[in-house]
């Protein structure tokens, strides 16, 4: 009887990933089609392992309504669909995993990226509110970082730069913790570690460089200019820097910020190019 239900569980594994796989190449209809008796398997068993069929039809339910325009009446229902499956993984996560809360605060991470993705910006920050501050507790600081990171990106799509930087600024903090990370005992895997942190803070300086700048805050937006080219050449990735550069010539050239007349309704609309089009 366990080899069978072991070999239950290897199927069930086995379809996930490709359901995954059929996701992330665009037939998330198909891959919707497919997971139902995966989530209805899981509803019965109530197991941990429910979060990620739940999470996955989440997501399937998100790019399904993307390709769909507003008046459709599907979009709401794949949106409304979301919401119960992200509801589910969420209570799957907090009822299985106390005694893992590194585990709690990934799934959290994860359920709050769909919800953006979705473009439910408020759900979205309080879920990411959730994870950083779990993550906190076990001193998980990279966890933690891209909540914060993710907390700015819905800010900015509500048109609120103001709060995006200073979700962007605590993002900044926790990235400081991970650099000095003292659990960290291998030199090689601290030195790593030290390169990750740069590459990552190089992005968010970036980030508040052209929120300062669309906001018309020149010397603010030159300072952080400055630390995210620091911070690429220290990352050691010349990928990394060339982006820098392009994003600040970019920014710059947009605006004109040496003549700054920008309405703010301009400023506002452009926020988005500077941050999520690079």
């Amino acid at each position: 009887y366990g080899d069978h239900r072991d070999l239950h569980k290897e199927y069930r594994r086995q379809r996930q990933m490709c359901i995954r796989d059929s996701l992330y190449s665009s037939r998330a209809k198909e891959a919707l089609h497919y997971l139902e008796p995966v989530v209805e398997y899981y509803k019965r068993e109530g197991t941990v392992e429910a979060v990620e069929p739940h999470v996955l039809a989440a997501e399937c339910c998100v790019k399904l309504s993307s390709l769909l325009g507003d008046e459709d009446e599907q979009k709401e229902k794949f949106k409304e669909r979301c919401k119960v499956e992200l509801a589910a993984a969420l209570d799957a996560a907090t009822e299985y995993t106390q005694k893992d809360e590194t585990t709690q605060a990934e799934i959290l991470l994860r359920c709050g990226i769909c919800l953006l993705d979705g473009k439910l910006f408020d759900k979205a920050i309080g879920v990411f509110i959730q994870a950083s501050a779990c993550a906190e507790k076990l001193n998980a600081h990279g966890i933690a970082a891209r909540a914060k990171n993710r907390v700015g990106h819905a800010l900015i799509q509500m048109k609120r730069p103001s709060d995006a930087i200073v979700a962007w600024k605590d993002e900044l903090e926790s990235l400081e913790k991970f650099k000095n990370n003292d659990d960290v005992k291998n030199e090689s895997d601290k030195a790593l570690d030290v390169k990750k942190a740069a590459f990552l803070k190089s992005m968010c300086h970036g980030n508040i460089f052209a929120a300062y700048a669309f906001l018309g805050a020149v010397d603010d937006a030159r300072v952080h200019s400055n630390l995210a080219i620091t911070n690429a050449k220290e990352s050691g990735d010349a990928n990394e820097l060339k982006r820098t550069l392009v994003q600040q010539k970019a920014t710059w050239d947009a605006l004109n910020l040496s003549l700054i007349h920008i309405s703010e309704p301009t400023r506002q609309e452009a926020i988005s190019y500077a941050v999520f089009c690079l």
